[in-house]
């Protein structure tokens, strides 16, 4: 399925139906983050291919179906849950907020999160 889209347009209707942090630089970072997953695994395609045609148009084709795009969009969303969670834990009680802080983890930590997440999930599935 392929479709030529404009993001002003689509930015437009998802703010219409109530999305208001919805911009078309947004959805361009989305779409193009879309068009890359899966590469470099065996020479896969990501989950749809993304042209620019000119201006803020942009040619959309899908490469998989869209139940493996919806559960792609899923395990994305959970991964980052996960590793802010992971980064907020690790705000001192005693900060203010602010623009700035400074927040030292490190990536191991994050990976353990991820991994105690998922057998926490894979437990839960099962239980």
């Amino acid at each position: 399925m392929r479709s030529l889209t404009t993001l002003r347009h689509l930015n437009q209707e998802l703010l219409d139906d109530g999305n208001v942090d919805s911009n078309p630089e947004i959805l361009r970072l989305l779409l193009g983050t879309l068009s890359k997953d899966g590469k470099g695994l065996a020479g896969k395609k990501g989950s749809l291919k993304l042209r620019h045609k000119g201006l803020d148009q942009y040619a959309v084709k899908l490469n998989r179906g869209w139940a493996a795009l919806i559960a792609t969009v899923d395990i994305r969303q959970a991964v980052a849950k996960v590793v802010l969670d992971g980064i907020i834990q690790h705000i001192p009680v005693q900060a203010k907020p602010s623009a700035d802080l400074l927040v030292e983890f490190s990536i191991e930590e994050l990976l353990a999160a991820l991994n105690r997440d998922l057998v926490a999930s894979v437990g839960t599935a099962v239980g």
